[in-house]
């Protein structure tokens, strides 16, 4: 993992053979990756003193993914994640569900946010979104990040890019 610091917030790159994790935590921000025996997960939420209701259970939204292809995601009292590939944008998990499951295709990239993060969503995106994902996706992943904490610092977000297989005898750099 590379990690720096980008004026108040801590930048956390990660990349294996399938995926590529690239984080951003600002202020009351918090965000986990763990790896162990061919899943990574990914934990994306606000220090618990940063949201209102502090009696009640902590809001997050945690990806999982597997050395096979295998995506996972769930939202917990939090915003769901934002699935993006060439052709649109989804949320996931979908219609009010806290769990989803897929084998998304190489190209396919995922944005978890934190509640703070994106009580705050900036327009760029609202209409990236909207009008065009392929430059969403296309964008830089820590570029992307920093474009949506530009105008406030306080939260948290990971983009999650499935990548392309290697080709045999290349190693991970």
């Amino acid at each position: 993992m590379v990690s720096h610091l980008v004026g108040s917030a801590i930048v956390h790159a990660e990349v294996d053979d399938s995926w590529a994790v690239t984080s951003l935590e600002c202020a009351k921000g918090l965000v986990r990756v763990d790896r162990r025996q061919g899943l990574t997960r990914v934990v994306v939420g606000d220090t618990h003193d940063s949201v209102a209701g502090m009696h009640e259970p902590p809001a997050f939204s945690a990806a999982a993914f597997t050395s096979d292809g295998e995506f996972i995601v769930v939202a917990r009292r939090s915003p769901p994640a934002i699935a993006m590939d060439p052709t649109g944008s989804r949320i996931t998990p979908a219609g009010g569900a806290t769990l989803d499951s897929e084998y998304p295709e190489p190209g396919r990239r995922f944005l978890l946010l934190s509640c703070a993060a994106f009580e705050d969503l900036p327009e760029f995106l609202a209409t990236g979104l909207e009008r065009s994902p392929s430059e969403l996706i296309s964008r830089d992943a820590e570029d992307l990040l920093l474009c949506i904490f530009a105008d406030h610092e306080r939260g948290a977000g990971a983009v999650i890019d499935r990548l392309p297989p290697r080709p045999l005898g290349e190693l991970n750099t």
